[in-house]
């Protein structure tokens, strides 16, 4: 982190805890991170354009909001991020807030930065919690608690639930690399899928699980918190339909870390020797798949160069 950042933060931290607890302000604080969350979903799947009708919905009379949406325009406008980074920078800190408002705009900034970069959703909403001061960082788990046992009222929201309840099966006889992994994470004690999902990047979890069986896909949720599962729902209804090769790959990728992970007794002992031989099984025919491709190309182009001759 930036040292001049570092020491605004800290500036702010200190004249919170030096103060007597404000709840209007520490709300307000969950409202700009509310914000943050939506606005950073908008980028993810429409694009940072789609930012600009989004801004719309900012009050621009509150000084913290009007400089979310000053970044957010300066990124729809296409300014250099290095430049925008120093702008950001320089307006926040020339406008001195007060303690809770001064956090707000510190967690606008280090959010456009991030979502212009492209950071995971996930990334971002673990960056912005890690910025809350405690007292504020409870209440907003007891909010998210508050909203999860409200949905566990009705089972899951029903994207999450359909993706569940495809009616695949899982056969033990089938050592497709697909139905390997499905049989892999059922097996996994939460404590064990929990480690596996944390070692395993968002990417390959969404790719794979899109080729996945309901039941396997049910284990992945079951072990991730409320709000990541619904980011990785909504990013699997957004991707649509994936090839198959890519889907395997995302398997394969959630293989090796799954078996390094045993290998290294990180997670309990799990006989992976069938896994292990799919693996291998894989990655020789994926080989022998691409030099096929590059003969089939050189072949034809040398083709080509002859009938061009």
């Amino acid at each position: 982190m930036d040292t001049i950042i570092y020491d605004e933060l800290k500036r702010i931290y200190d004249e919170i805890r030096s103060n007597m607890p404000d709840s209007e302000k520490e709300e307000a604080v969950i409202k700009a991170y509310e914000i943050i969350t939506r606005f950073q979903h908008v980028a993810r799947k429409e694009g940072l354009l789609a930012l600009e009708e989004e801004c719309d919905t900012l009050d621009r009379s509150d000084n913290t909001q009007a400089y979310f949406y000053f970044l957010l325009m300066l990124m729809v406008d296409g300014t250099d991020p290095l430049l925008i980074a120093e702008i950001g920078k320089n307006r926040c800190l020339a406008m001195h807030l007060p303690a809770y408002d001064g956090l707000m705009c510190m967690m606008y900034y280090q959010a456009a930065m991030m979502i212009q970069s492209g950071k995971n959703p996930y990334v971002i909403d673990v960056y912005m919690q890690s910025m809350l001061p405690m007292s504020i960082l409870g209440k907003l788990e007891m909010k998210d608690r508050n909203t999860s046992r409200t949905l566990s009222e009705t089972e899951k929201p029903d994207n999450i639930q359909a993706l569940c309840e495809d009616g695949k099966e899982i056969d033990e006889n089938d050592h497709s690399i697909i139905n390997q992994t499905a049989l892999s994470l059922i097996t996994l004690s939460d404590e064990d899928m929990q480690r596996l999902l944390r070692e395993t990047s968002n990417n390959d979890i969404e790719i794979a699980m899109k080729a996945l069986p309901g039941k396997a896909r049910k284990r992945i949720f079951d072990n991730m918190s409320h709000r990541l599962a619904l980011m990785i729902a909504e990013d699997m209804e957004y991707m649509g339909s994936v090839r198959l090769s890519d889907a395997e790959e995302g398997c394969v990728n959630i293989m090796k870390v799954l078996i390094k992970l045993v290998d290294y007794g990180e997670v309990a002992d799990h006989d992976m020797t069938i896994s292990k031989v799919v693996l291998d099984i894989y990655e020789h025919t994926r080989k022998s798949n691409e030099e096929l491709k590059n003969k089939y190309r050189d072949l034809k182009n040398a083709i080509n160069q002859i009938y061009q001759s």
